[in-house]
């Protein structure tokens, strides 16, 4: 029985120097944080990386149609969420000309997106 036990110990070991071995840790004690946390592989992705290229454009000829959205119309008739990060990406990564205007209905506050002028191709 402790053969048995050896023989799954040191296939465990195996495994587990194989792992750090990928991972390109030489020495498990002084490596051990690295290979727990990850941190060294990590690559961070820019901020298009992270966009959703699809909503853009829906927001982008919605506007063209429309001029105007409020966060109720995009969510109910184009599905994005997020509004002002889709407006963010259209005035930052395509140049275009979008303001913000507050109104209140029943005492809350609410904005509107307008249309300035059109930037670059989506």
């Amino acid at each position: 029985m402790s053969k048995n036990k050896t023989s799954k110990e040191s296939t465990v070991l195996r495994a587990i120097n194989f792992a750090r071995a990928l991972v390109g840790i030489s020495n498990p004690k002084t490596e051990t944080t690295k290979m727990e946390t990850g941190y060294d592989k990590i690559q961070r992705k820019t901020s298009s990386e992270h966009r959703s290229p699809s909503g853009v454009k829906l927001l982008a000829q919605y506007l063209e149609k429309n001029s105007a959205i409020t966060p109720m119309q995009a969510l109910s008739e184009l599905g994005i969420y997020r509004l002002g990060a889709r407006v963010f990406e259209l005035r930052h990564d395509y140049d275009w000309q979008i303001t913000c205007e507050k109104f209140a209905v029943k005492g809350k506050i609410h904005s509107k997106y307008i249309l300035i002028k059109k930037g670059k191709e989506v």
